[in-house]
Formats: C-alpha cells, structure tokens, sequence
C-alpha cells in the first residue's frame, strides 16, 4: 500500500506541512515561501484589498441601482444593448457634477453615484456583450 497524501500524519490528526508553497499573483509575480508551523500565512496576494472600496461608495451605487430597479425593473439595464446611451448618461452626470451640481434632480442621488452606475454599466458590457452591442 502506497503513501495516502489524506491519511492523518504520524497518527496526530494532521497532514504534512508542505516544505515549500509557491505563490504567483495577478502580474504572474512568484514569491517561493517556506512555510513555519508556528506562523500565520495567508495566499491571499494578488486578491483584491475590497475593504478599501469607501461604504458609502458602495451604499450609494446601491442607491442608484435601487432607483432604476424601482422605476423600470431590476436589471432592466442589462436589456439595453445601446452602449452609447450609457456613455451619453455618463457624460451628463459628469458635466453637471462638474458644474457645481452634487445631486441629481430626478432621482435626489449623487451624481457620482450615477457617474459610477454608468461606469459600472459599460464595463458590463465589455465583459458580456462584446459584439452584440451598438456603438
């Protein structure tokens, strides 16, 4: 009977601690680690730091979302394949932003906030609708 690399270690509950870890993150960056029992590690590079998104970012693309969602349907956007629509939405929420205006009439919600939600829709796009949409 061969080495079973899920059988428990020495009859302690435990598998081996592997000798060597190899790490390659996003850039394809490789970091070799040499594991100690007694250290934490955590394989996490690379990953994105999303608890450095500011919350009330987050809340008020939610906001947005909630708004479009109540007036239309939710996700009703995504049905939209006019990219140029989004970007034309964007360009407004911009220019008024710019202009001193931190709110948006119609729905009371920061511009930023729509700024961000049209970003959002046109990166959607990209990764979902290369090819099928109308410039």
């Amino acid at each position: 009977m061969g080495w079973d690399p899920f059988a428990p270690a020495a009859g302690f509950g435990e598998r081996p601690f592997p000798k060597k870890v190899t790490l390659i993150d996003n850039k394809g960056t490789v970091t070799e680690l040499t594991p100690n029992p007694n250290k934490f590690i955590k394989a996490d590079m690379g990953k994105p730091m999303l608890s450095l998104i500011e919350p009330h970012f987050v809340t008020s693309l939610g906001d947005i979302l909630t708004f479009g969602a109540q007036k239309y349907s939710i996700d009703n956007w995504k049905l939209c394949t006019d990219k140029q629509r989004y970007k034309d939405a964007l360009l407004r929420h911009t220019y008024a932003y710019l202009s001193g205006e931190i709110l948006d009439p119609e729905s009371g919600i920061e511009h930023t906030a729509c700024m961000a939600f049209n970003t959002m829709a046109l990166q959607w796009f990209d990764n979902n609708l290369k090819g099928q949409e109308n410039e």
